[in-house]
């Protein structure tokens, strides 16, 4: 197909700011498809394009017509497509008719509003916000009750350990002094338990002694020292 066979059916005038339908139309009685999309035509569609009886397609998107299209335009063989004009159709109502004729139906808008919150949904957040704070408070006593037991059991391990003195009366205190010189400052060895050494010892009236050295510095060291003490 040639190109002047091919301008013959088909024509392509868009995007190129026509302002007006020029007369050589009706000469293109061949024509099939003519796009005149994306232009500035004004005004009304002029009857003259009904002499194209071959046209299946008329493009006239995006301009400025508005008024009624020719009913000559208005069969089954040719599509017309005029959205992006003013107003334009076969309809012999006018724009003004239509904005106040009641049968033209309009567009529904749907308007949202705040929706305050009911009952249910404020008893569902104060529970919500009341077990919480409960859980929280279960926690911290939680916490709170293992941190003074650990504290307790701290104390008792690190506390110096207690003699108890009661019922010594009977028995001669010595001074660490006399010790020290008696066993020569615990030169000789005799004896080695859990929680001490067993030194030998000479008091001063030449009385052999035996003399235990506690190293063991827990309450338990203490108790069993004591009890040593007693069954002597």
């Amino acid at each position: 197909m040639t190109n002047k066979a091919l301008t013959e059916w088909f024509r392509n005038l868009s995007f190129n700011q026509l302002t007006s339908f020029g007369s050589e139309f009706e000469n293109l009685v061949s024509l099939q498809i003519l796009d005149l999309q994306s232009n500035s035509l004004e005004g009304i569609v002029p009857d003259s394009l009904s002499g194209l009886e071959d046209l299946h397609l008329l493009n006239l998107e995006n301009n400025k017509l508005e008024g009624t299209l020719p009913q000559s335009l208005n069969r089954e063989s040719l599509e017309v497509r005029t959205s992006g004009n003013l107003c334009l159709s076969f309809s012999t109502m006018t724009c003004n008719d239509a904005s106040s004729n009641p049968s033209i139906e309009t567009p529904q808008v749907t308007i949202f509003t705040e929706r305050k919150p009911t009952n249910n949904h404020l008893a569902i957040i104060l529970g919500s916000v009341s077990g919480a704070v409960f859980a929280l408070l279960i926690v911290s006593l939680s916490v709170f009750l293992y941190t003074k037991k650990r504290r307790s059991e701290i104390t008792y391990a690190t506390r110096e350990p207690v003699i108890d003195m009661r019922n010594w009366n009977a028995a001669r205190i010595f001074s660490y002094k006399e010790i020290k010189a008696a066993t020569n400052k615990f030169k000789e060895v005799v004896g080695r338990g859990s929680f001490g050494s067993v030194y030998v010892g000479k008091l001063s009236d030449g009385k052999l002694v035996a003399v235990k050295v506690r190293f063991d510095k827990t309450q338990l060291g203490a108790d069993s020292f004591i009890n040593e003490v007693h069954l002597l």
